[in-house]
C-alpha cells in the first residue's frame, strides 16, 4: 500500500516541474530475422539521456529545493516479458505459469519488485538523474497511473527509494495513490480515473485476493489487453493511437502492407489475446477488494497526507471517478473486437447451415454459399468500418468532471496525463495542462515518424507571489514555451496572442 512521506518539508516549494507517459520497460533484444518486432521497446529509442540532461538543466534553472512529480506511468510493468531464472524461482518459492512465461508476470508483490528491478536494471542513466536530483535537495514525487499501479506494493517502493537516495533523503521522496496537490494551488493526477477501461477501481484498496490465491494487484481491463494481446503482437504500438485504434478497413490494410511480413500469425495472436483479456478483466473486476475496516481511516488518512491533502477530499475526490468498463461486459467485448469476430464466425457459419439445409431439401448447390457469404460480407464491413472505438470518450468524461475536481481540491489548476496529448488550456474556468508523453510513441513500425513532442509542465513564482504554469518543450539543450498557434482554438488559453514566438530558457 502506498505510505506516507515520512518528514514535513522545511520549506516550502515553489517550483514544480511535471512529467508523464515515460512507459519506460525492459529493453527488447533485436531479432535478425525480424527487426521491426516491438521496434518501440529496443534500446536506442529510450529518452534517458534526453531526461538526464533536462533535469540537469532544470537545477540550473531554479533557487532552492524544486519538486519534480512524475505523472503516472512512468514505469510499464505490463509490458515487461523478462522472467526469473530456475534458481531465482526456486530461492524465492515463485510459481510462474505458461501463460506467465508467454505474455508476462502476474501482478502480485514477488513478481512486481522483480519487474522494478529488470526496468531499473536496463534504465541506469535515469535512475542516476533521478538519484541526483534528490541528492541536491530537490523533491521527488510518484503519482500512480495505469502501467505501474504495481507500486502500490510497499516492497516495490521500499526498493525505488533505496535505489534513489539514502536514508537521510527519503523524506524527499514520496509516492501518491492516484493524485497529489502541490503547493495548495495546482491539482496532479494521472487522469485515468477518468478511463472506463484504465481507471484503478478502489485506489484506496488497490489489492484483490483470487480464491486459493495470492494477493494481486487488480488491473484495469487495457493493462489486461496490453499484457495478452500487445505483448503478443509485436507489430502494434500501444503508444500511439493510430497503430492501434483503427476502422476496420485501416486494419485490414494495415495487415496487407505492414503484418504479414511480421507476423502472418498475428489474427491467431489475437484471438487468443482478446479471449484471455475478456475472461481475465472480468474475472479480477468481480472480485471484492481487500478492504480492512478496523483501518479504513488510518488508510484514508495516509493517503491524504501523502497526496498532501484532507481526508475529506480524498473521500469526495475517489468518488468523482468514473464505473469500470467491466461491469458492462458487452463494452468490453465490443473494444476488444470480439461483437465483430463473433459477428464474423456466425456470418459464415450461419451462411454455411442456410446453404446445406437448401441443398439437403433442393439439391442446390452448394457454391451458391460463396454467393450468400459475398452477399453478406459488405454490410459486415460498413458496419464494422463505422463503428468506433469508445476510447476517446476519456478527454470529455475528464472535461465533465473538471469543475467538481477543482471544487473539491481547492484549486483552479489541473495537471493531467494519460491521454499522450500535450495541451494546455482553459475548461470552464479551470486551467488545464497536459505534457503529453515521452514513450516511444511512433506512427510508423520501423519507428521513424514520432508523435508529439518531448514537454514539461513547469508551475513557478509569478512578480505577484502566485504560481503559473507554462507548457515547454524540451529541446535537447534548452526549454522552449510551446507555440500555442499549432493547437485547436479549444485548447488555447484566452490570454494567449495569436503567435506565440518560443523563448528558450
Amino acid at each position: 500500500m502506498v505510505q506516507p512521506s515520512g518528514n514535513p518539508r522545511n520549506r516550502p516549494i515553489r517550483n514544480t516541474f511535471v512529467i508523464s507517459d515515460l512507459h519506460l520497460c525492459e529493453a527488447e533484444p533485436v531479432q535478425p530475422k525480424r527487426p521491426l518486432w516491438k521496434r518501440y521497446k529496443q534500446r536506442d529509442l529510450f529518452v534517458d539521456h534526453e531526461i538526464a540532461a533536462m533535469l540537469d538543466h532544470l537545477q540550473d534553472q531554479v533557487d532552492g529545493p524544486a519538486e519534480l512529480v512524475l505523472n503516472g506511468d512512468i514505469f510499464d510493468f505490463d509490458a515487461v516479458m523478462q522472467i526469473p531464472s530456475r534458481s531465482q524461482r526456486r530461492a524465492e518459492n515463485m510459481r510462474i505459469s505458461w501463460l506467465e512465461k508467454r505474455r508476462g508476470l502476474a501482478p502480485t508483490e514477488p513478481k512486481s519488485l522483480y519487474k522494478l528491478r529488470v526496468i531499473l536494471r536496463d534504465h541506469p542513466i535515469i535512475v542516476q538523474a533521478w538519484k541526483a536530483w534528490v541528492q541536491a535537495g530537490h523533491h521527488l514525487v510518484f503519482t500512480i497511473g495505469n502501467h505501474d499501479m504495481e507500486l502500490h506494493w510497499a516492497a516495490v517502493q521500499q526498493e525505488l527509494t533505496e535505489c534513489l537516495t539514502t536514508e537521510d533523503g527519503r523524506h524527499r521522496i514520496r509516492f501518491c495513490s492516484w493524485f497529489y496537490l502541490s503547493g495548495g494551488d495546482t491539482y496532479i493526477e494521472h487522469g485515468n480515473q477518468y478511463d472506463v477501461y484504465c481507471l484503478c477501481h478502489e485506489p484506496l484498496w488497490p489489492t484483490i485476493r483470487p480464491p486459493g490465491g495470492k494477493p494481486r494487484i487488480r488491473l484495469p481491463m487495457a493493462a489486461y489487453a496490453v499484457r495478452y494481446m500487445i505483448n503478443g503482437m509485436g507489430v502494434f504500438n500501444p503508444h500511439a493511437e493510430s497503430t492501434f485504434l483503427r476502422p476496420f478497413l485501416g486494419y485490414v490494410s494495415y495487415f496487407y502492407n505492414t503484418v504479414a511480413k511480421i507476423q502472418p500469425g498475428l489474427p491467431f495472436a489475437y484471438a487468443f489475446g482478446a479471449g484471455a483479456t475478456l475472461v481475465a478483466s472480468l474475472r479480477d473486476g468481480m472480485l471484492p477488494s481487500e478492504r480492512d475496516p478496523f483501518h479504513l481511516e488510518a488508510r484514508v488518512l495516509d493517503v491524504a497526507v501523502a497526496s498532501e491533502a484532507t481526508p475529506a477530499q480524498v473521500r469526495a475526490l475517489d468518488a468523482l471517478k468514473v464505473h469500470a468498463a467491466v461491469f458492462r461486459p458487452w463494452q468490453v467485448m465490443k473494444e476488444l473486437w470480439l461483437d465483430k469476430t463473433f459477428m464474423l464466425l456466425l456470418l459464415i457459419l450461419g451462411s454455411f447451415q442456410v446453404m446445406a439445409t437448401v441443398h439437403a431439401l433442393t439439391g442446390v448447390s452448394m457454391w451458391w454459399y460463396w454467393a450468400l457469404v459475398a452477399l453478406l460480407i459488405p454490410p459486415f464491413i460498413l458496419w464494422a468500418h463505422r463503428d468506433e472505438s469508445d476510447v476517446r470518450k476519456y478527454n470529455q468524461e475528464l472535461r465533465a468532471r473538471l469543475q467538481h475536481i477543482a471544487r473539491v481540491a481547492g484549486v483552479r489548476r489541473v495537471i493531467v496525463g494519460h491521454s499522450h496529448h500535450e495541451e494546455h488550456s482553459v475548461v470552464d474556468g479551470v486551467e488545464l495542462l497536459n505534457p503529453g508523453t515521452w514513450s516511444p510513441a511512433y506512427e510508423d513500425a520501423e519507428c521513424t515518424i514520432r508523435l508529439g513532442r518531448t514537454c514539461v509542465v513547469w508551475v513557478r513564482p509569478s512578480q505577484d507571489g502566485t504560481r503559473t504554469a507554462h507548457l515547454m518543450e524540451w529541446t535537447g539543450d534548452a526549454l522552449v514555451t510551446m507555440d500555442e498557434s499549432h493547437m485547436p482554438d479549444t485548447q488555447r488559453r484566452p490570454d494567449a496572442p495569436p503567435h506565440d514566438i518560443p523563448q528558450a530558457v
